[in-house]
């Protein structure tokens, strides 16, 4: 398989997917409302205050929005088990259960 920066060419296609799903005013990032979508849609129940802590945590250019290029970096946090984001494993596992990916 593949390796694209990491990933295999199927993660780095769900990702992709993903991120356009909840980019959803297609600005080519995700912002506040939006993660805070994607966090419930995933069922771990993140109050606004965690989603605010977890951008803090991922926004590493300060916008107040994530790029492609900071979910990436969130994703291969969570896959190499980065203590600092415990509890948001639930991305990788929804992530790798996909038909895209072949695992689920």
């Amino acid at each position: 398989m593949t390796l694209v920066n990491d990933f295999t060419s199927d993660q780095f296609e769900e990702m992709v997917r993903t991120f356009r799903k909840y980019d959803a005013d297609n600005s080519q990032s995700i912002d506040m409302a939006e993660i805070t979508k994607m966090l419930n849609d995933l069922e771990m129940g993140h109050t606004m205050e965690i989603a605010k802590q977890l951008m803090a945590e991922l926004d590493s250019d300060g916008s107040g929005e994530l790029s492609f290029d900071e979910f990436c970096n969130f994703y291969a946090r969570l896959l190499r088990g980065d203590t600092e984001l415990r509890g948001f494993n639930k991305l990788t596992e929804a992530l790798n259960e996909t038909p895209i990916s072949g695992t689920g």
